[in-house]
């Protein structure tokens, strides 16, 4: 008898432990966090809204897709050495919110760095590599709605922007604009400032991106189609755009 109860005891105690052990690690202080990159959209110093007239330079518009890759991705930790995502792309959309980049230690974080564009060594590739990408995780795979890229040997598109613009002056977009930027020497380089403590389990670094800059030194009224190769001088220009087009909010 004195036997069953021990054996009941050190049972009631191992139960106790095992508890006691799942509330420890409910409690445990998470000491990385699920960290996001958020891009929202603006124009100029409006909310953007796709179908909704601009004025851009004195000629309405009025946007059905602004999208463009994300890669490259480099943060600086205050203290220690750099982390590099060489591998993840983020396709980004107005409807996109916050995207997992990594998982970081819970810090102070510097300076940021990525580029809009896909690098040239995944901007060329077979039909055969294209074709296995999977649409379901990896941004680089087929898009169908809009398509980012021209075909799988041309190259994917950095930025595409597709909407409508004004040219008879009655204040309402009648005409297509397109703006279907790609080619390796139009990739470019974003370096922002964060500043940025990562302190929460779950947490996004956010950025203003305003379409309304990516335009500076254009005017569509004229230039209101281009596809990088049939207008060279005026995809330099939207290039050049890009970086000063994204800030940190």
């Amino acid at each position: 008898m004195k036997f069953n109860k021990f054996i009941l005891g050190i049972c009631a105690l191992a139960l106790l432990t095992v508890f006691s052990s799942c509330d420890d690690d409910d409690n445990v202080t998470r000491l990385d966090s699920d960290v996001s990159f958020q891009f929202d959209y603006s124009f100029a110093d409006q909310e953007f809204a796709y179908d909704q007239v601009f004025d851009l330079g004195g000629t309405a518009v009025s946007f059905q897709t602004v999208q463009f890759y994300v890669g490259g991705i480099k943060l600086h930790p205050e203290e220690g050495d750099a982390i590099s995502l060489e591998d993840k792309y983020l396709l980004v959309k107005p409807t996109s919110g916050a995207q997992e980049i990594t998982t970081l230690d819970k810090k102070h974080y510097h300076m940021g760095e990525f580029f809009i564009g896909v690098s040239p060594e995944d901007n060329d590739q077979t039909s055969e590599d294209f074709d296995m990408r999977d649409p379901a995780t990896d941004p680089l795979a087929r898009q169908n709605d809009p398509p980012m890229n021209w075909n799988w040997n041309a190259g994917y598109l950095f930025v595409r922007i597709d909407g409508m613009v004004d040219l008879d002056g009655d204040g309402t977009p009648e005409t297509v604009l397109e703006y279907h930027l790609g080619r390796d020497e139009f990739l470019r380089n974003v370096s922002i400032t964060l500043h940025t403590d990562v302190t929460e389990d779950e947490q996004a670094i956010v950025f203003d991106f305003d379409v309304a800059a990516l335009f500076n030194g254009i005017d569509v009224s004229q230039e209101y189609s281009m596809h990088t190769g049939d207008a060279p001088a005026v995809a330099a220009i939207f290039a050049d755009n890009i970086p000063g087009a994204i800030s940190k909010k």
